[in-house]
């Protein structure tokens, strides 16, 4: 069954009227131009005054900037006092575009010495005081994680550029590195809820969802572009960022197998492409097992109301008020801890990540690096303490295979030269495999499951 043909309201008066309305409120291309003129002539100026001595020049550009994003955001409140969403909600998605530092202020104030990093910490300062703002505009509630999370990365943004310069490559890229996941992870990982303060009908809801997936995606397009622009002006190895997308992605995956693959893919692929920073992704990983095990996600079913708002620019009319259970609800995401049996699980992974990337901290491909002495005795203590306090018998797993590695690297247990003894090794093996496998089958013959007999 089709849907019934939806009709916008027309707006009054004649016929250039109603053209004019359609042009230049709800569908004006000149706030776009606008943005652009601003962006561009901001772009001719900083590359002009780039020669001359002094801070006022790149200073004046950045303030005129932002002064231009004040102006978006003053303009989208009052175009929603004036009823009109869709022009507000358009100068609104141009402000949010404004706040990710399109001219560079925050690599240009390396340069400034004491007046950059004035600069900065006031660029820093602005930009939570506009996304602040900027919710009042359009009568939005931010949740916590939703004005803390942009703000975070907004000073880390601000931040890291000062540290550059006194970094070597590897520091360098240690840093890009961790900021991208620690954002992408507070992103990944926190709700983030934005909430109208006015009641939506279901396709202004629709449309509103839609803005902020555009707002987030244009966020995390610019804050790749500074990435990017870093990597061409300081010694930054973006293969080091290639696991980064694969661990965070653990954050939406309903499948403990998944996140384990996950896991592994991303630790042989860093071992492949950019093994001078396999402790870094060991690292991470550790994170990531221990952020999914406290913070699983839960989708849980939303409402979709049916109260219809007042007649505005989107697209408002009897179809679009929909009975209950018309349309299907937008799932809504929680975090919560998981199971008991795969927390424990998560958690051994991540203390044999840790212990991976302290292991391997220096190492940059080739024979594994000697063991030390003190982090294997650290790593036999806590494992010991978990069994006393806990009766937790996997973290045994990692410490078994560094005890075992321990000894082959020390020669304890000798290696088969001939033929003769790699074969007895392998009829070692086979026999051990088919014991052990006999005994975890037995250990969990409880969990069968049970089938009922039909006569």
């Amino acid at each position: 069954m089709s849907d019934p043909p939806r009709t916008t309201p027309e707006p009054s008066g004649p016929y250039l009227h109603r053209l004019l309305y359609r042009w230049f409120v709800e569908y004006n291309p000149l706030y776009l131009v606008s943005a652009a003129l601003v962006l561009g002539g901001g772009f001719a100026m900083s590359r002009e005054l780039s020669g001359r001595a002094g801070v006022a020049g790149p200073l004046g550009v950045a303030a005129t900037s932002e002064v231009y994003a004040l102006a978006l955001i003053g303009g989208a409140a009052l175009l929603r006092r004036l009823e009109l969403r869709r022009p507000a909600v358009m100068l609104a998605v141009l402000a949010a575009l404004y706040q990710g530092d399109l001219t560079l202020h925050t690599e240009a104030c390396v340069y400034m010495g004491v007046a950059g990093l004035v600069a900065s910490a006031a660029w820093v300062a602005l930009f939570a005081a506009k996304l602040a703002a900027l919710a009042w505009a359009m009568g939005l509630r931010l949740s916590r994680s939703a004005l803390v999370v942009p703000s975070l990365a907004a000073a880390g943004m601000a931040a890291l550029p000062h540290l550059f310069d006194t970094a070597d490559a590897a520091r360098t890229t240690t840093l890009v590195a961790a900021w991208v996941f620690g954002v992408a992870a507070a992103v990944a990982w926190t709700p983030r809820r934005v909430e109208s303060r006015a009641v939506l009908s279901p396709w202004q809801s629709i449309v509103f969802v839609r803005a902020l997936r555009v707002t987030w995606a244009l966020w995390a397009v610019l804050a790749a572009l500074h990435v990017v622009f870093w990597s061409t002006a300081y010694p930054v190895q973006l293969s080091a960022l290639l696991p980064v997308p694969i661990l965070v992605a653990t954050s939406r995956m309903r499948s403990e197998r998944s996140v384990w693959l996950s896991v592994a893919a991303s630790l042989a692929l860093s071992g492949a492409v950019a093994p001078g920073f396999f402790y870094l992704t060991a690292a991470m990983a550790c994170a990531s097992l221990l952020l999914r095990a406290l913070r699983a996600p839960r989708w849980s079913a939303g409402q979709v109301s049916a109260t219809p708002a007042a007649v505005g620019p989107y697209r408002v009319d009897g179809s679009d008020v929909a009975a209950p259970g018309s349309r299907p609800p937008e799932p809504v995401l929680t975090f919560g801890p998981d199971e008991p049996a795969v927390r424990a699980r998560l958690c051994t992974g991540a203390l044999a990540s840790g212990y991976l990337a302290a292991w391997t901290l220096g190492w940059a491909g080739g024979p594994w690096p000697e063991h030390l002495l003190w982090l294997d005795l650290a790593l036999a203590a806590i494992v010991g303490l978990l069994f006393v306090r806990r009766r937790v018998r996997g973290p045994f797993v990692p410490l078994s295979a560094s005890a075992l590695h321990a000894a082959w690297r020390a020669h304890l247990v000798p290696a088969p030269a001939t033929a003769l003894g790699w074969g007895a090794l392998s009829v070692a093996l086979g026999f051990a495999l088919l014991v052990g496998s006999l005994a975890v089958a037995w250990q969990l013959r409880r969990h069968a499951p049970r089938l009922s007999s039909t006569s």
